[in-house]
């Protein structure tokens, strides 16, 4: 079988700036920006509906799109940059950024302006021999169901992973399907979405106002006076000029708590992931654990039978025979203890991920019998590990990337802004107001 295989996601990505230009080199930490860019195109790849295969044979397998996006991260403008060679492919790619929402805040090092971002989508692309004599005869292959395979799994709302089509899942997929299914990350989502809501209010203060009103009257006499009708209707506008600041410290304010928004949605995202791999992890060691304890039982049975006949031969003594008879147990004492262990990790695994059922856990692994081999061992892979990381670095990593020390950060700032509009609101504010409009009434 020939393949080629091709990243889904492009680490590194152009970004252009509207104003001012910034140059990587310059930029003092770039990871967060690579992780940025990287998260945009997940998301999107991912978002995407399932393209055929003749789509994809018909085009370069990748195209890039280029986005304009706030720094709340809303998407402002998008089109297609470098084409994949299929119109089709690239406006199915084009319309699903169009139709994503949920894009992230700016990290701090891309600063506080609209930004211009390339984002690559790359697809997968595995081509089979019947691939290969559709080449050859085009209208034969067309007729099998050749699929481009794809990374992660989307699971939908209600979807069971123990369905035929949702098995043989890795970490990444475990961990979606988790997040899918945990009510803490859809309240973090509904807060995201509530404070992008509170930054166009925000906002919305800065702009002109204007009102118009129509009112019309008519009057019915009962005596022998005409009846009559009267019309009014009235434009009204109002331009703020000068609120001492507090109209842009309300902006900066509704920012700083999307940012913080989001950093608490990637805690949450971050804890999820934490306790999904430490039990999907731990359920494969117990299940490894539990293959060498069958293995070792089965030696230690071979070395009993063995210790059993030499001792009706009279060629041990009793009390050699016994102590091998005690070590028997004690290793089936220990295989009972590994299958509860396994049981145990299990139901970890179910209410890590919030699943309806163990079986479901099962249905995961199967077919995967390779994740519960022995572990084979190297011996120069045995012994200390240099890896060149000290405490302090440590320390300095940590406290610019946890989630939860950032979002803390940023709600200092949203109290801070708080403190600036409250003492600006002692200050004078300048308003241009104005109206225009006419009125009269006749008799019928």
């Amino acid at each position: 079988m020939h393949k080629i295989k091709i990243p889904i996601y492009l680490i590194a990505a152009i970004i252009i700036l509207t104003s001012p230009a910034i140059s990587f080199s310059s930029t003092p930490a770039i990871e967060p920006i690579i992780q940025y860019i990287t998260n945009i195109s997940r998301n999107v790849s991912n978002s995407m509906p399932d393209v055929k295969q003749s789509m994809l044979y018909s085009s370069r397998g990748e195209l890039k799109l280029k986005l304009l996006i706030s720094p709340w991260g809303e998407l402002k403008d998008a089109y297609v940059s470098e084409s994949s060679g299929n119109r089709e492919l690239d406006n199915i790619c084009l319309e699903a950024a169009l139709l994503y929402n949920k894009f992230q805040p700016f990290p701090e090092e891309l600063g506080e302006d609209n930004l211009w971002i390339d984002i690559p989508i790359i697809f997968d692309v595995e081509f089979a021999p019947s691939v290969i004599v559709a080449k050859k005869d085009q209208a034969e292959a067309q007729k099998k169901d050749l699929k481009p395979k794809r990374r992660r799994r989307r699971f939908k709302k209600g979807e069971s992973i123990a369905s035929p089509i949702i098995q043989n899942l890795g970490i990444n997929e475990a961990v979606d399907m988790a997040l899918e299914n945990r009510l803490s990350r859809k309240i973090a989502e509904k807060e995201i979405g509530l404070s992008r809501l509170k930054i166009r209010e925000a906002r919305r203060a800065l702009y002109p106002t204007a009102s118009l009103n129509y009112m019309e009257t008519t009057g019915i006499t009962t005596s022998n006076v005409q009846d009559f009708t009267d019309k009014e209707y009235k434009l009204k506008f109002e331009i703020p000029v000068y609120y001492g600041w507090r109209l842009k410290y309300a902006v900066d304010q509704a920012m700083s708590n999307v940012k913080a928004s989001q950093q608490n949605y990637n805690k949450v995202r971050q804890d999820v992931q934490f306790e999904v791999e430490t039990a999907f992890y731990a359920y494969i060691a117990n299940k490894s654990n539990l293959t060498l304890q069958k293995d070792l039982l089965k030696e230690a049975e071979l070395i009993h039978d063995t210790a059993k006949k030499r001792f009706d031969s009279k060629l041990i003594t009793k009390a050699e025979y016994l102590q091998v008879s005690s070590q028997l147990k004690q290793i089936k004492y220990q295989l009972q203890s590994s299958e509860n262990d396994v049981v145990m990790a299990k139901l970890t695994l179910v209410q890590t991920m919030n699943l309806e059922s163990p079986k479901e856990v099962e249905a995961m692994f199967k077919g995967q019998d390779s994740f519960f081999d022995k572990p084979r061992f190297d011996p120069k892979f045995i012994g200390p590990v240099e890896l060149g990381v000290g405490l302090e670095e440590c320390l300095d990593l940590a406290f610019r990337y946890r989630p939860d020390l950032k979002a803390k950060k940023y709600m200092i700032d949203f109290n801070d802004y708080e403190r600036k509009i409250v003492l600006s609101k002692n200050q004078f504010s300048v308003d241009v107001a104005g109206s225009y409009g006419k009125s009269g009434g006749a008799f019928e």
